[in-house]
C-alpha cells in the first residue's frame, strides 16, 4: 500500500483529492465566517437601539427624582374666630419636603 502511493500518478491523485477537501472546507469556513458577520451586525443594531431606550428612560427617570425631591409649599389658615365679612385671618406658608426614599437623609 505504501509503495502504490508513492507512484508519481497516485501521488498527484493524493495531491488533488487533498486539495478539494481544503477548497470545500474553505468554503464552509467562509459560509460561516459570513453568517456570523451579519449576525454581529443584528447584534450591534439591537444594542444601539437598547442603549438609545436606556438614554430616554435615564433622562425620564431623572426628571421624574427632580420632580419628587422638590419641597412643598402648603398653606395653613388659622382663623382668629368664625369666618364672617370684616374677620380677619392668617394664612402661613409651610415648607415641606417630602422623600420618596427613606434612605436618603436631607
Amino acid at each position: 500500500m505504501v509503495d502504490s502511493i508513492k507512484k508519481p500518478e497516485n501521488t498527484n491523485a493524493v495531491i488533488a483529492i487533498a486539495t478539494v477537501v481544503i477548497a470545500v472546507a474553505t468554503v464552509f469556513t467562509y459560509l460561516e465566517v459570513h453568517s456570523g458577520s451579519t449576525q454581529t451586525n443584528r447584534i450591534i443594531t439591537a444594542d444601539e437601539r437598547m442603549a438609545a431606550a436606556m438614554e430616554t428612560s435615564n433622562a425620564q427617570t431623572a426628571r421624574q427624582v427632580e420632580i419628587s425631591e422638590r419641597a412643598w409649599v402648603t398653606p395653613s389658615v388659622n382663623p382668629s374666630g368664625p369666618l364672617h365679612e370684616g374677620n380677619t385671618f392668617d394664612i402661613r406658608t409651610n415648607r415641606e419636603e417630602y422623600w420618596q426614599d427613606a434612605s436618603v437623609q436631607r
